[in-house]
């Protein structure tokens, strides 16, 4: 038994590194700033969450995201643990139906920070291309949109 969990683990790490090479993040020059923006993979983010948590957030680089939902899901599935000790220890029946519930309901809401988890890292891999400099200017003059022809104005602040 110990042996098929080094196995396992041994493959688990494997493929978290090679896949970490694999899903590599792109760079995109900017054509104005000839700043490189970093665009994530939202697969990858996808990927890595749903295998361990927090590990999405930190391929996105967010290390207090990825510390505290790994820390919240250990929690849960730490108590789930602990009530299911206590349901296979009690002696009633009401005790068993009791712990059985307690248990249940920190199993449902460890599914539901997973499910968020994931969808967390998603949105912020989806995101990372956005751009959220301080530039917020308006120009003052005329564009061509799809053959259209609108007005704008510039306001430097």
């Amino acid at each position: 038994m110990i042996k098929t969990k080094k196995i396992f683990w041994g493959v688990v790490l494997l493929f978290l590194i090679f896949f970490k090479g694999y899903c590599s993040a792109q760079a995109e020059a900017d054509s104005l700033t000839n700043k490189k923006q970093i665009i994530k993979s939202p697969t990858a983010a996808i990927i890595q969450s749903a295998i361990v948590p927090g590990l999405g957030q930190l391929y996105n680089g967010k290390l207090f995201k990825a510390i505290l939902i790994f820390g919240g899901e250990v929690a849960l599935a730490g108590n789930a643990v602990y009530y299911n000790q206590y349901q296979v220890r009690s002696s009633s029946a009401d005790e068993w139906e009791f712990y059985r519930n307690v248990k249940s309901r920190f199993l449902w809401w460890l599914f539901a920070v997973h499910l968020l988890n994931i969808i967390d890292a998603f949105v912020d891999a989806s995101l990372s291309g956005f751009d959220t400099g301080p530039d917020l200017s308006r120009g003052l003059g005329w564009t061509n949109f799809y053959t259209l022809v609108s007005f704008r104005i510039e306001l430097k602040f």
